[in-house]
């Protein structure tokens, strides 16, 4: 069995997977794909698409959708409630990598959001010496910790029916990329982490130890590290978008080819703005031109001038307007797409008539995949953390955290005016006054409300 060929599920979402990486990687990115997302017309020759290429420009409505979601979701720090003192200690740096569990968690929703699954695998350097104890362990700063699993890494895995459910039972983790090499280089290596109930495995493909087969491109594989593991693989999925055991489609899919798309279709109007400010030199004479004499071919530039015949007559041929009309057109059309299909998550309409009733109702509607988002979040959150404390030594913890999912209440030009008008008119204490204006984002969490009386009369301010 070859460790490093990705299962059937893995490869099915290749085309898609690949799209959307180049997607969030920006400009360049897409730049450096050349005819995989820019193709090249029939007749266009090389240069001409170096000039198209180089004049595209792409706008990332994909990535920003990521974010302004992550941003809504953990706008406010994840609560531990009730959690013991080891655990916040350890949410500090949850990752020994320096990222406090809010940080990494933003990085691990947005992957989930952007492929439809992603993964939390629950780690520990702890010692293997017989008779070792948790307290020895951390007595040297040895204890759990998390890692992210992008959906990319997770290329293999499979279940298996255990005591009637279904365990997970071979996960294989892609850890290729650059190390160290000397002193001050560094080398690329193609490697897979292999987890098992029991044991692991770390295989690196290296070239094959017979030079003669080494250059014809011989790889083998080695398999330099190797040890126990516990009885159960601590991987948990986040899910956006499950279609079975961690397999997933991306919730975005649409959006991102409507990206695309856009992308071509603005290259395409770049062109032609460049095509029309340039127009062609028609070159005109009254005599018929010989079966013997060359091809008049003018290349345009600044400051030329021409020398014509008595019978000759240069003119121009000018763009109409009307494609550069219909491609503005299509990207109007491609962008309201993208707002439908994407900003849904995370914003209303508030523009035109609006009532405050309408504002509230099409809110809730836009943010209902969001809030899902969100109680999968909290959950998948919870079991990493639980297995956590359990690999550290402390079984009887029960991990609980909060994780916004009021979206809604985003504050608008109608919640002032009407939140006062609630509290002048007696319908509102200033206790739930001040609330609302907390969880509006109008008043922040910290701000402490003086202790002075506050009378619901007629535009009266908070004191």
């Amino acid at each position: 069995m070859d460790a490093f060929k990705p299962n059937a599920a893995y490869s099915s979402q290749d085309e898609i997977r690949t799209l959307i990486e180049t997607l969030r990687l920006g400009e360049y990115a897409m730049k450096a794909a050349g005819v995989a997302y820019l193709p090249k017309e029939p007749a266009e020759e090389d240069d001409e698409y170096k000039n198209r290429l180089a004049r595209s420009t792409f706008i990332n409505y994909f990535e920003r959708t990521l974010q302004t979601a992550a941003g809504k979701v953990l706008s406010r720090p994840i609560n531990l409630v009730g959690a013991d003192d080891i655990l916040k200690v350890w949410s500090e740096d949850i990752d020994l990598e320096g990222n406090h569990l809010d940080q990494f968690l933003k990085t691990v929703f947005i992957d989930g959001l952007a492929y439809g699954v992603t993964y939390i695998l629950v780690d520990s350097l702890a010692s293997a010496t017989p008779n070792r104890t948790v307290a020895d362990d951390r007595a040297q700063g040895i204890r759990p910790y998390f890692v992210h699993v992008p959906n990319k890494r997770l290329i293999n895995w499979r279940f298996e029916r255990v005591n009637g459910r279904y365990k997970l039972t071979l996960a294989v983790i892609d850890e290729s990329g650059m190390v160290p090499d000397g002193e001050f280089d560094e080398k690329f290596v193609n490697r897979v982490r292999v987890l098992r109930p029991g044991s692991y495995q770390v295989i690196q493909r290296e070239p094959d130890p017979n030079p003669v087969k080494a250059k014809e491109g011989k790889t083998v594989d080695v398999v330099v590290e190797e040890g126990p593991y516990g009885d159960t693989i601590p991987l948990v999925p986040f899910y956006t978008n499950r279609t079975g055991r961690f397999e997933a489609h991306p919730p975005l899919h649409n959006l991102a080819t409507l990206n695309l798309r856009h992308y071509q279709s603005k290259s395409d109007q770049n062109n032609i703005l460049k095509v029309a400010r340039v127009p062609s030199i028609v070159w005109k004479r009254s005599s018929p031109v010989g079966d013997t004499e060359p091809q008049r071919t003018i290349a345009l530039g600044g400051n030329q001038s021409f020398e014509i015949g008595p019978d000759e007559e240069l003119g121009f041929l000018e763009h109409t307007g009307a494609a550069i009309e219909a491609g503005q057109d299509d990207l109007n059309d491609l962008e309201e797409q993208m707002t439908k299909v994407g900003f849904q998550l995370v914003a209303r309409d508030t523009s035109g008539d609006v009532t405050a009733t309408e504002n509230t109702l099409n809110s809730a509607e836009a943010h209902a995949a969001l809030t899902a988002y969100a109680e999968n979040f909290k959950d998948t959150v919870e079991l990493a953390l639980k297995h956590m404390v359990e690999m550290g030594g402390e079984p009887n913890i029960e991990p609980e955290v909060t994780i916004t999912k009021d979206f809604a209440s985003t504050s608008t030009a109608t919640d002032v005016p009407l939140l006062l008008q609630l509290f002048s008119t007696g319908v509102i204490d200033a206790p739930t006054l001040v609330a609302e204006a907390k969880r509006r984002g109008l008043l922040g969490e910290d701000v402490i409300v003086s202790n002075a009386v506050v009378v619901p009369v007629a535009n009266t301010a908070i004191q």
